[in-house]
């Protein structure tokens, strides 16, 4: 199967469960380098980079509060710093135009 992202890193909020989680996953399947958050369950989030490591792609989590907006540009920090890239963000929840952590990657990138 040919790596149709690969190269690239995406980072996927809200990525424990649901919608998030299935988001992750096929952005990992496709070569993607996958950068997630999770709110609260530490012990989920080390189970979801286990299981995405297995497509053969970087993968770290990261707790954090999407809607917090000190915490959304460390975030986006850490994942540049740590993957050197954002290349895709996909967020999972209903404000995801109003979010803090949408808001700063667009400031962020618009430096570049």
């Amino acid at each position: 199967m040919e790596k149709l992202l690969a190269g690239k890193t995406a980072l996927v909020t809200g990525a424990s469960k649901g919608i998030g989680r299935g988001i992750a996953e096929k952005l990992a399947i496709h070569g993607a380098r996958v950068a997630f958050t999770y709110l609260s369950s530490v012990e989920k989030g080390q189970a979801l980079e286990r299981e995405l490591q297995k497509y053969g792609t970087q993968v770290k989590g990261y707790q954090s509060d999407a809607s917090d907006l000190k915490a959304a540009e460390k975030l986006i920090n850490d994942v540049v710093g740590d993957f050197r890239s954002l290349d895709i963000r996909s967020e999972e929840h209903t404000s995801e135009l109003q979010s803090p952590c949408n808001l700063v990657c667009r400031l962020l990138l618009e430096k570049k």
